[in-house]
């Protein structure tokens, strides 16, 4: 059927062929290489079914099929759906986030991350590429939406937590700021020795008892213990030796002096060093029964 035909046949019934923003110019039609003869698909999905319409020449002749299959008052539907989606406004530029931000009182919050931004991570879309969704105490994440900017987003992100929200998480990444410098190995090791605690040695990626890697590019190491029912996660750190070395501390074993001496092993006190101000520790620190 030839594409006049397609539209004489579509107005004869009552239907509407659905333009859309895609290679085929059709709602719901996809070009398939393997269909040399008949190369374009229709296809349409309701709920989590799929139904497929055939194989057509043209890409018209495929959305009429689509259009019979949705009947007029799908088409109406879709439609109307389309007109309100143009009524939109544009897609906000990074500039008018950042304007709005600054008139509102806001910060849009920057991360080392693939967006720049906290709270924002990229999705899957062509004309919304980014999304905003912050998580909540209790492991609840809300969603925000979806954006054409990653300052748009960043900016929904910022409206959310409100003014408050925005300086107190300003305060938090000057206070990382100002934290020391990540520990070397050497140092760790030497800071070890210093105290004659041992890195605990082990069997795993790592080289060490109670380390594992995470995602991190910043300080990819982290130390967690299992004692006595329950597992201490005594931070994130640089290096495999300092978040060693955290484990050491929270261990508290000794090893003799040079004079020969023992030194005193942990109390039920604490532990014989305080844990590196690098790892947060969560929850109280408990020691492993002598």
């Amino acid at each position: 059927m030839a594409p006049e035909e397609t539209h004489a046949a579509a107005a004869a019934e009552g239907l509407t062929l659905l333009r859309a923003d895609n290679t085929a110019g059709f709602l719901n039609v996809t070009r398939a290489r393997i269909h040399e003869s008949k190369p374009f698909v229709a296809e349409v999905s309701r709920g989590v079914r799929r139904h497929y319409l055939g194989c057509f020449a043209t890409a018209e002749e495929a959305a009429l099929a689509v259009a019979r299959f949705l009947g007029p008052e799908g088409v109406v539907a879709v439609l109307a759906v389309n007109a309100a989606k143009a009524l939109e406004p544009a897609p906000m530029t990074a500039a008018e986030a950042n304007a709005l931000a600054g008139a509102e009182g806001l910060a849009l919050l920057r991360a080392e991350n693939s967006t720049g931004f906290m709270y924002v991570g990229r999705q899957h879309s062509a004309s919304k590429p980014f999304m905003a969704s912050v998580m909540k105490r209790g492991n609840s994440k809300t969603y925000l939406g979806s954006f054409a900017t990653a300052e748009e987003a960043a900016l929904a992100v910022a409206r959310f937590l409100g003014p408050e929200g925005v300086a107190a998480a300003l305060a938090a990444d000057a206070a990382e700021e100002s934290e020391p410098a990540p520990m070397t190995a050497r140092e760790a090791l030497a800071a070890a020795a210093a105290v004659g605690l041992p890195l605990v040695r082990a069997e795993n990626a790592t080289g060490f008892k109670g380390v594992c890697r995470n995602g991190s590019a910043i300080k990819p190491f982290q130390a967690n213990l299992y004692n006595a029912g329950r597992t201490n996660h005594l931070g994130y750190f640089a290096t495999a030796e300092e978040a060693a070395l955290a484990v050491a501390r929270f261990l508290g074993q000794e090893v003799p002096a040079p004079d020969g001496r023992k030194r005193p092993a942990a109390s039920g006190a604490g532990p014989s060093a305080p844990p590196s101000k690098r790892g947060k520790q969560a929850g109280p620190i408990l020691h492993p029964r002598a």
